[in-house]
């Protein structure tokens, strides 16, 4: 389900800035959890009853653990549906 749509915005806007200052976290409620891409930065600025689903970061040097192999593929398979539905609100 999608529950926000940013306004656009112009230039070199970070990621933390629109969080910030486009009213995205005064709809956050309580047990809502952010599916995000590994260079999202505003862990600090969520709620602590608001989860944060991203990637584990991994070195190419290192070998990710089962449970970190089962997040990043779990959270792969969600985020296929979640570009598919992007598409979608693009061509609206």
């Amino acid at each position: 389900m999608v529950t926000f749509f940013s306004r656009l915005w112009g230039g070199h806007v970070s990621d933390r800035q629109i969080v910030q200052h486009d009213e995205f976290l005064q709809k956050l409620s309580k047990g809502d959890v952010i599916m995000a891409d590994k260079d999202f930065t505003v862990e600090d600025l969520l709620p602590a009853d608001v989860g944060l689903n991203m990637p584990p970061r991994v070195s190419k040097k290192e070998q990710m653990s089962h449970l970190e192999f089962f997040k990043t593929n779990s959270i792969a398979s969600v985020r296929i549906v979640v570009e598919l539905k992007m598409e979608q609100i693009k061509k609206i």
